[in-house]
């Protein structure tokens, strides 16, 4: 309280004036449950100043010898004012510390229920988040899965159909080492009948090899045809020229001797062709097995694509329901 306005109240103005601003700061205090508003002081001590601004008023008033108050009478009223200001110290100091523990047993109870809620959420928290880190990493590991053996059914599949590729490749580079042997005794004056029966016997050879052989795409299909009509040619004229050098052998009285095992024939030198058709084999051969990988690489990296957009849908969803 203001003490120039106390000094121009009278008592009886300046009692009310104390007690009206000693209920107002109780007032705010249990009003906002124990937590004064910026600027407002602690009731107590405005118990305390008020009632020493009131005693400094009275003090001030009896001596001034105003009023009929008489020196027995002063000394009554200040002990009675005493005494009042002490027990209203004490009920002021006991009622806040009661406003206080009511206050803070509120509180503690809201702490206590907020805590409980807390810990009550955070566990079903968890428990989603872990189903959901469960849910996505087995997608995750289906997809790994499926991705393995995807790799695989890919890789086989090309390497089944590039042994075919190979395995045509090498009847015919025989096939071509063989014709060139026939061409080259077919120049010789007198030629050799063991040289046409060893080509003949080659190209029945390749040609039961290439029943047996299986072949699937279009390339691999054509490559077979265009091998047994070769063959087929170099069998004929191999068969021709095999009658036409035992014609020749007659002619002179001698006769090819059958024998159960083939008579070796001496190492055919490999011509310029042949070798480089088989440079462009071991070319496409490297060529083969760098395409595949990056076959390989760019089929994996579509299915980890994949992999990340399916588990971000899942994990988003699985969120927006426990949400």
């Amino acid at each position: 309280p203001d003490e120039s306005l106390l000094g121009r109240l009278s008592v009886s103005d300046a009692c009310g004036e104390v007690a009206s601003l000693m209920k107002t700061s109780w007032v705010l205090t249990v009003a906002s449950r124990g937590k004064r508003p910026g600027g407002v002081p602690k009731p107590d001590d405005v118990m305390k100043s008020s009632l020493k601004m009131l005693l400094r008023r009275l003090d001030a008033e009896m001596r001034s010898g105003k009023g009929d108050i008489k020196d027995a009478a002063n000394d009554q009223a200040l002990r009675l004012l005493t005494n009042t200001e002490t027990v209203a110290v004490v009920a002021a100091e006991n009622q806040a510390c009661g406003l206080r523990e009511s206050s803070l047993k509120t509180l503690r109870t809201e702490l206590a229920g907020a805590c409980k809620q807390g810990k009550d959420a955070s566990k079903l928290a968890q428990e989603a988040v872990d189903k959901l880190l469960s849910e996505v990493q087995a997608l995750r590991d289906r997809h790994d899965a499926d991705a393995q053996v995807a790799e695989q059914a890919l890789r086989q599949q090309r390497m089944d159909s590039h042994a075919q590729s190979v395995a045509l490749h090498e009847l015919t580079m025989t096939m071509q080492v063989e014709k060139e042997r026939m061409e080259a005794e077919l120049g010789e004056r007198k030629p050799k009948a063991k040289v046409f029966k060893h080509v003949l016997n080659t190209v029945k050879r390749l040609q039961e090899q290439m029943k047996e052989q299986e072949v699937s795409g279009t390339s691999n299909r054509k490559s077979q045809g265009l091998l047994a009509h070769t063959l087929r040619a170099l069998e004929s004229r191999a068969s021709k020229g095999l009658q036409e050098a035992l014609v020749q052998m007659r002619a002179i009285g001698l006769v090819l001797i059958e024998s159960a095992e083939e008579e070796p024939l001496d190492e055919f030198p490999l011509s310029q062709n042949i070798r480089k058709k088989q440079e462009r084999h071991l070319e496409a051969e490297r060529q083969f097995y760098a395409a595949l990988e990056i076959e390989v690489s760019k089929a994996s990296a579509e299915r980890e694509a994949r992999k990340r957009r399916e588990a971000a849908v899942l994990g988003a969803r699985l969120r927006a329901d426990l949400e």
